[in-house]
């Protein structure tokens, strides 16, 4: 529902042909994330009808580490029991993100955070130089 408000007060920067789009996880990780718990076609297709209704982004970024990595950082975490505390649901996550966004720019996460960041940077910096936009600057905290 947060979602569905926030693309209402976005919609008429939107609907601009020099808008790019880019998404913090809202677009692609409510499909992937139902995915990982294991096949549940009706769900998934109408989380894919749900998701349809937003616009896409034009660049999707996805840090990727080993299964194993991700597995590490869940449990150093600690609190309660999370339900990515099993290896065989992070590699689920993982080939649904794969499957679903081929077309995605997949980042190596077990790389220095400045390695990571200068990733970011250097494609970010490619889609605005394929387009004349104007950046929309938005956060899920802002009101």
């Amino acid at each position: 529902a947060v979602r569905s408000e926030d693309m209402k007060g976005l919609a008429p920067s939107l609907a601009r042909k020099d808008t790019v789009v880019v998404s913090d996880r809202g677009y692609p990780s409510t499909i992937t994330y139902a995915e990982s718990n294991g096949p549940n076609e009706e769900y998934a297709r109408f989380l894919k009808f749900i998701n349809s209704r937003f616009p896409k982004p034009d660049i999707l970024f996805v840090l990727k580490a080993p299964a194993e990595a991700l597995l590490q950082r869940v449990q150093k975490r600690g609190g309660p029991e999370e339900r990515f505390d099993r290896l065989e649901t992070i590699r689920n996550l993982i080939n649904s993100y794969e499957r679903n966004y081929p077309d995605a720019v997949y980042i190596d996460a077990s790389q220095s955070r400045m390695g990571v960041r200068a990733e970011l940077l250097m494609h970010t910096m490619k889609l605005l130089r394929r387009t004349d936009v104007k950046p929309i600057y938005r956060t899920a905290n802002d009101d």
